[in-house]
């Protein structure tokens, strides 16, 4: 039974959350990315911006998206946009501490920052967005969609000690509200 993860996108609710928690258990990141960059264009902000490089886009990314052509070092679009980001977030929080004043709110980079890495994850037929529609059966819980209807020693693994521990609070506090309901 195939089904459209862009339209689970869209409407939300129980089955989203089950969709998104089978691609945390099975540790597929591109589907993870495309959603939280989907949630980042409807209010982009510097923290999410930064949040969704530093999770998915990052060499050293704990939840690494597939597509590493579109990344650095083989694309550098990202990083000369996001790091003067950073640098002034860095500032403004020394500075603050310093003066005892608020950090200043800056505005958000452009909402289409990431477009091009939703494109090419999604455009792919061979893609893990397109294999999920096919292999994801939503009448059933996500653990019992895995292989077996169980977890492996990584993917369990992954899932306390980097999910819960490190990545799913880094996305919520950066804005990705809805993440913070997923495994």
């Amino acid at each position: 039974m195939s089904f459209d993860v862009s339209e689970v996108f869209d409407r939300g609710g129980r089955e989203l959350i089950d969709v998104l928690e089978y691609c945390v258990l099975s540790m597929k990141f591109d589907v993870l990315f495309v959603f939280a960059a989907r949630e980042y264009r409807k209010g982009p902000s510097v923290p999410a911006a930064l949040a969704l490089y530093d999770v998915f886009c990052a060499p050293a990314a704990p939840a690494p998206v597939t597509i590493r052509s579109l990344l650095p070092p083989r694309d550098l679009r990202l990083p000369p946009i996001l790091e003067p980001l950073r640098e002034h977030v860095a500032r403004a929080r020394r500075d603050a501490e310093e003066s005892g004043e608020p950090v200043p709110v800056l505005p958000g980079p452009a909402r289409y920052l990431f477009d091009h890495l939703v494109d090419g994850l999604t455009a792919d037929p061979e893609g893990s967005m397109a294999r999920l529609g096919d292999e994801y059966d939503p009448r059933r819980e996500p653990v019992e969609n895995l292989p077996g209807g169980r977890m492996t020693a990584g993917q369990r693994a992954f899932v306390e000690n980097v999910w819960r521990l490190r990545v799913r609070p880094w996305l919520v506090s950066a804005g990705f509200r809805r993440i913070a309901n997923v495994a």
